[in-house]
């Protein structure tokens, strides 16, 4: 005998007719519900899936000097050691998404910024780490446009520099064959992969 259980009410015995699957006798328990099936289910699915670790959302802010460079400082004791990012970190619970992007900024360099259009989002995924991120990629312009960014988090930024659209092209494209040269952090990486032109892209998200 073949015994299937669908996620209507019935199951189907061998090939010739359908009956309500509370009429089976499933493992020998001679009761049982839809409810009770859709339960276990869960439990099962549950259990399956509770080790696994969270996807988590980090806000990137994006600052461009009065050359069009980019912000990046090279990221020092967390996963992405020794790579190139933006500064940035994770978004707190029920925070804005231009706010966690002011603060990250402020925490890490000093500099105030305004918070302005989400550029885009990147997918990143750390083989062999364990962390799964959504990257949210938001536009800030500085108050003060002559503003130097400090190192203002040590243990965590090795210092910052600004570079060039380009040249960010050229490192992440260097570093597939000098692996120890500089190299950008994954959702930077990901961030080059899917944009031509950053610039371009930001200025078509303010028309």
């Amino acid at each position: 005998m073949v015994l299937s259980v669908f996620p209507n009410k019935y199951a189907l015995i061998g090939i010739k007719r359908a009956v309500p699957i509370c009429r089976l006798s499933l493992h020998r328990h001679r009761h049982c519900s839809l409810s009770t099936l859709a339960e276990t289910q869960r439990k099962i699915t549950m259990s399956s899936t509770m080790n696994l670790p969270h996807v988590r959302v980090g806000v990137a802010a994006v600052i461009r000097d009065k050359d069009g460079k980019f912000l990046v400082g090279k990221r020092k004791g967390s996963h992405g050691a020794g790579t190139l990012q933006t500064p940035g970190g994770h978004l707190e619970h029920g925070e804005d998404l231009g706010a966690c992007a002011v603060r990250e900024t402020e925490e890490e360099t000093g500099l105030v910024v305004t918070a302005g259009n989400v550029i885009t989002i990147t997918n990143d995924v750390f083989d062999g780490e364990d962390k799964h991120y959504i990257t949210i990629f938001v536009d800030c312009a500085m108050t003060d446009p002559n503003a130097t960014p400090e190192t203002t988090e040590p243990l965590k930024c090795e210092g910052w520099e600004w570079k060039s659209w380009d040249e960010l092209k050229r490192i992440n494209e260097a570093a597939k064959s000098n692996p120890s040269g500089d190299k950008l952090f994954l959702p930077l990486v990901n961030l080059v992969k899917q944009t031509a032109d950053l610039n371009a892209l930001i200025a078509s998200k303010s028309q």
